[in-house]
């Protein structure tokens, strides 16, 4: 008796899913690696913040003011600004990384949701006014780019005052109204990074570590390159069939939840059942 062709490339098909799949387990190291960065400990993933917009504003901003407890003074709103200028030193930028740095910023003040504009950092001293865009899972709509800088010119009149605008997204993305500078969040991270190191001895460890903690989530989930992201591509490279196949196989949570609940009408005289699909199980109560 001899097998057909289709029946053979079947079995042929099944070892060799196999195979992958015992690769995947025995060769597991990058997995590893990867439940071993998940498992850390991270305050910000503890409270749900990772994509949260508006708390990456609230962080940025805190650490943004020289007047808050942090007791970094001015030294991470100079470095962030000084790496946003270095970064778009092409775009011709109102103000120079050297003249920011021979500046004292520790009179500036930090505005949240100042006529809608995520974070203005407003400094009379030197009549530097910072309009700073944050996007981490949304797109600019409505103009709102050009609005806003219409409305702080408006309110902090040239030639007094230098107006710099930034635009903050996940991979530097470039900005529809050309006066903003585009900045990314490894721009961000580098400097959490930098600062929190150069004024560690004076800063409360609790400061420190929640710094720290900052730049690791980015790294690991904000940056576009993160750590995380290049490492479940290296994985998904080298196992595509097992994982492919894992894919397929998953948990089908809704059809679990449907044979429960056929179970259960099935077992009980008072229950009947009406109609029965993967989205809806309808019953009734016996009279």
């Amino acid at each position: 008796m001899t097998m057909d062709g289709t029946a053979q490339l079947q079995i042929d098909q099944r070892a060799d899913d196999r195979r992958a799949l015992e690769a995947f387990v025995v060769e597991h190291a990058d997995l590893e690696t990867l439940e071993g960065l998940l498992e850390q400990f991270n305050i910000f993933e503890a409270v749900g913040v990772v994509r949260q917009e508006l708390r990456h504003s609230d962080f940025l901003a805190f650490l943004l003011d020289p007047r808050q407890n942090h007791r970094l003074g001015d030294a991470f709103v100079r470095r962030l600004l000084q790496k946003v200028l270095v970064a778009a030193r092409d775009s011709a930028p109102p103000i120079s990384p050297v003249l920011l740095d021979a500046w004292d910023l520790g009179r500036l003040s930090v505005r949240r949701e100042w006529q809608n504009v995520d974070i203005l950092l407003v400094d009379d001293a030197n009549r530097l006014v910072v309009v700073i865009e944050n996007k981490v899972d949304s797109a600019e709509h409505s103009d709102q780019l050009g609005r806003y800088l219409r409305l702080v010119e408006a309110e902090f009149l040239a030639p007094g005052w230098r107006h710099l605008a930034d635009y903050l997204t996940l991979g530097g993305e470039a900005p529809s109204e050309g006066a903003y500078l585009p900045a990314d969040y490894g721009l961000v991270a580098d400097a959490v990074e930098a600062v929190a190191e150069s004024r560690r001895p004076g800063l409360d460890p609790a400061v420190h570590a929640l710094m720290a903690h900052y730049a690791r989530m980015l790294r690991r989930h904000i940056v576009e390159d993160s750590e995380i992201a290049d490492l479940c591509r290296q994985i998904y490279r080298r196992h595509q069939r097992a994982l492919d196949l894992i894919f397929e196989h998953r948990p089908d949570r809704l059809a679990e939840v449907q044979a429960i609940l056929l179970d259960l009408v099935a077992s009980r005289d008072d229950l009947i059942l009406d109609t029965s699909a993967k989205q809806v199980v309808r019953f009734g109560h016996a009279a």
